[in-house]
């Protein structure tokens, strides 16, 4: 499976770098099927390409400055016209919420920490990087995770989905089973 994934910028020097975090590889290694394609955040390439060349596509992570965001706007379009699989991950998951007409908004209490969730009346804890929060679903879409203030961690809505948390970073890499059934080889 070709697993499409977004990166986030860096400046160093007075040059802006972009970066895969390499934790995405050991999440998904080659040796069970999967090819990470980094995309690069650039005007200059064909984003109706690389959808058609990818199975599916992970909004990383990170943080959010054009061109990137303008790039991930318009993937997460062209995926949906090629009924692919798209999961948004923190900076990600709020783009997608943002675009698919959820609420997101400012929240305290979530930045750098990790905290409780309920995943089918289970807890769970995962970690935070964020300041801004889910306070509501897109229309349609199935809540699977929530956190003790009511702030929503995860949705997902037919082949979409969205994770607040860093699932590549936690030390037993996790997701909801039906987000990661998306991501399957």
């Amino acid at each position: 499976m070709k697993l499409g994934i977004t990166q986030r910028t860096f400046e160093h020097n007075g040059q802006l770098y972009d970066a895969t975090d390499r934790n995405w590889y050991d999440m998904f290694p080659e040796k069970d099927g999967y090819k990470i394609v980094s995309i690069p955040n650039t005007k200059s390439i064909d984003l109706k390409k690389i959808a058609k060349n990818i199975d599916a596509l992970i909004i990383a992570g990170g943080n959010d400055i054009a061109p990137r965001g303008i790039n991930e706007w318009h993937l997460i379009e062209h995926m949906s016209v090629l009924n692919k699989p798209v999961v948004g991950i923190c900076h990600g998951a709020f783009l997608m919420t943002y675009k698919a007409h959820g609420k997101v908004e400012p929240i305290d209490r979530h930045n750098n920490i990790n905290h409780v969730i309920w995943y089918k009346g289970y807890e769970r804890v995962v970690n935070s990087h964020h300041d801004i929060g889910m306070s509501r679903a897109p229309e349609g879409a199935t809540v699977l995770c929530e956190a003790d203030d009511g702030s929503i961690e995860c949705w997902i809505k037919g082949n979409h989905a969205a994770i607040a948390w860093h699932p590549e970073r936690l030390e037993d890499y996790w997701m909801p089973l039906e987000v990661e059934a998306l991501l399957l080889c």
